[in-house]
């Protein structure tokens, strides 16, 4: 019998556990959206059908409506932030926030990691020329000097 491919099992919970979540989310926001329609409506439907209302109902009315849209769009954000996208864009800001802490306590600034950066592509050697397989298995290059067969050498 074969074994179970625990790494795999964990693969396919942790990508539908996202799924998961983030459809639940989508639910209840649409839901969200729904009663805060139903509602605001609701609202101004019995403000204006009454004739004399009072400030402070006005008042309600609008609070009621600018207070719940206010947390429809904190509850898009946190939406649109919990997106794979938004969480590669966190976890690449936190990288490099790392990084940063990390040349602060070591003493290193962003111009001597640049310098470094320039001189290592300037010194880094360039493969050229052809390599063989020598007789105990090994690449090895071959000197301009030595004619090789065509089949032994490899680019």
């Amino acid at each position: 019998m074969d074994q179970i491919d625990y790494r795999r099992v964990r693969e396919y919970v942790e990508e539908n556990l996202g799924r998961g979540r983030t459809g639940a989310q989508i639910g209840f926001f649409i839901a969200n959206l729904a009663l805060f329609v139903t509602f605001a409506l609701v609202s101004w439907l019995v403000f204006m059908r009454q004739g004399s209302a009072t400030d402070s109902q006005m008042g309600a009315a609008i609070m009621l409506t600018l207070g719940w849209f206010g947390g429809l769009i904190f509850h898009g954000a946190s939406l649109l932030f919990n997106t794979r996208m938004a969480e590669r864009q966190l976890r690449d800001s936190l990288t490099l926030r790392g990084i940063q802490r990390e040349m602060s306590r070591l003493g290193i600034s962003q111009a001597d990691l640049l310098q470094a950066a320039r001189t290592y592509g300037e010194e880094k050697p360039k493969r050229s020329g052809e390599m063989r397989l020598a007789e105990d298995g090994e690449f090895e290059m071959v000197e301009e000097d030595q004619p090789q067969k065509r089949s032994e050498t490899r680019r």
